[in-house]
């Protein structure tokens, strides 16, 4: 649907999938931010180890099990997909992406995998999840990626969606009455 209303607004939608070198990106971002966790609470967990909760301090934990040469790997994996982005964000193009790979699950069950979104965190691309729709009366959402410095870009996308998303809601609403 996010495909068809930006078309409808008048832009060229062409359909691409990531190469298979993306495929490892998830575990160089959880290696980048283990270690970070791990330089910048280190000593928090060697003083107060059992003020933290038992998920930071096994974060910690496995931050300084990573060795110098795989950070400096991961981070040269991150310049490496945030150059083949780049690539793909030539000519004021956008990405539009899933936010998530489902619809939001029950607040209990905590926020749903953060996966989708962290390839665009750890490239440090501009990134925004717009709200665009439901499945199963839960929501779910697009997410929208733009080259550095094309922000305004970004936002104007995001505006049309949502235009388009809530001409869609008045169109469900009149043919239901």
């Amino acid at each position: 649907r996010a495909r068809k209303a930006l078309e409808s607004a008048g832009a060229m939608v062409m359909p691409k999938q990531l190469p298979d070198e993306f495929d490892n990106a998830v575990s160089s971002l959880n290696t980048i931010l283990r270690r970070d966790i791990a330089v910048n609470h280190g000593g928090d967990r060697d003083r107060e180890g059992e003020q933290m909760s038992g998920r930071m301090r096994d974060l910690v934990d496995l931050g300084r099990a990573i060795s110098n040469e795989q950070f400096a790997n991961a981070v040269r994996h991150a310049e490496g997909y945030r150059q083949l982005l780049l690539n793909l964000l030539a000519d004021d193009s956008i990405i539009v992406a899933p936010a998530t790979d489902g619809a939001a699950p029950p607040l209990e069950e905590g926020t749903g995998s953060a996966d989708l979104q962290g390839l665009y965190t750890l490239t440090g691309l501009p990134a925004l999840a717009v709200p665009f729709g439901k499945v199963d009366g839960l929501p779910v959402g697009v997410q929208i990626v733009a080259a550095p410095g094309r922000e305004g870009l970004l936002l104007a996308v995001a505006n049309e969606i949502q235009v388009q998303e809530r001409s869609h809601k008045q169109g469900l609403e009149t043919s239901a009455r």
